[in-house]
């Protein structure tokens, strides 16, 4: 059941993107839904891993995606100025963020889950997460406040 919804969604999301309904495009998508549920059924039953993803998750996504066509307009214009005034741009910084313990299947979706969200961002790129200090190493092209690091931006990054 579960690989039919996927199968399902991916078709769906294939045909919303193509913008056409051509009988092409539907034999395609099918195919391309059908290697796409493969794989992730390949990588699920392979991995020693467990992601378990919850309601919770959805929240950081909103706000990613909410933030990202503002952030490109600022990212265009910053990149815009830089090319005719020349300069270097971005900063390298430490930013809190709460890791969790390793083990559990939540956790890590969590983990993976943050670190995704933060890196759809136009403007900031996160080089690495350190679990033993508590940190995450990112790349930002304009810098943002020290102090503003809410409780649920050092578990989410976003």
């Amino acid at each position: 059941m579960r690989y039919m919804l996927a199968w399902s969604m991916l078709w769906a999301l294939y045909l919303a993107l193509t913008g056409t309904l051509s009988a092409s495009e539907l034999v395609t998508g099918a195919i391309v839904a059908a290697v796409c549920t493969g794989w992730s059924a390949l990588l699920r039953h392979c991995s020693p891993h467990r992601f378990q993803a919850d309601m919770t998750h959805l929240a950081p996504w909103g706000r990613s995606l909410r933030q990202l066509l503002p952030e490109a307009l600022a990212t265009g214009a910053l990149l815009w100025r830089v090319l005719w005034r020349g300069g270097p741009i971005g900063s390298m910084r430490k930013q809190p963020f709460t890791p969790g313990r390793g083990g559990q299947a939540g956790t890590r979706a969590r983990r993976a889950s943050a670190l995704l969200c933060a890196s759809l961002a136009p403007a900031r790129f996160i080089v690495r997460l350190h679990s033993a200090e508590a940190h995450a190493l990112v790349h930002e092209l304009y810098a943002e406040d020290e102090h503003s690091f809410s409780e649920a931006k050092k578990r989410w990054l976003v």
